[in-house]
């Protein structure tokens, strides 16, 4: 019972590998769907609660309506904000990786012109967002030519 409390306090105490790191990650992203305790109330806890007090005037109905939508709404968000944070440059982590990336080339090669400096980081910002592209879409056909290679 004590299994996913520990694991949320202490997010990454269990990774040991890159095995372990992996179901970690999967753990978090999908909390809503593998926990019971962390899903919205099923309908035979929300028939044991009667709301009361300001919330009670717009009904039981539309009280755990609203409470489920709260619930998908947050998650939504943080997966979004999980997405957002992707170092590929159409998003807010590319961005932020091209200033890194160019501060980091101005650190280290005090001597090239700030124009080269940014072309640079461009080009490495660009090639990192093409390989998390290709990533992202061989989720959706790598077992398609896996299949088709007979693995």
């Amino acid at each position: 019972a004590g299994e996913y409390p520990d694991a949320l306090a202490h997010p990454m105490s269990y990774v040991d590998d890159a095995t372990s790191f992996r179901n970690m990650t999967f753990l978090y992203i999908s909390l809503p769907f593998t926990s019971p305790s962390l899903q919205p109330p099923p309908p035979g806890v929300t028939q044991a609660f009667e709301v009361t007090g300001s919330m009670a005037v717009m009904g039981d109905t539309v009280f755990w309506v609203i409470a489920n939508l709260l619930y998908w709404i947050f998650w939504l968000n943080i997966m979004v904000g999980i997405f957002n944070a992707l170092p590929a440059i159409p998003l807010d982590g590319g961005y932020i990786f091209r200033d890194g990336i160019s501060w980091l080339l101005e650190k280290l090669r005090p001597s090239k012109q700030p124009s080269e400096v940014d072309i640079t980081a461009t080009k490495v910002t660009v090639a990192l967002s093409v390989l998390i592209l290709f990533l992202i879409l061989w989720q959706f056909i790598g077992p398609w030519v896996g299949a088709a290679a007979g693995l």
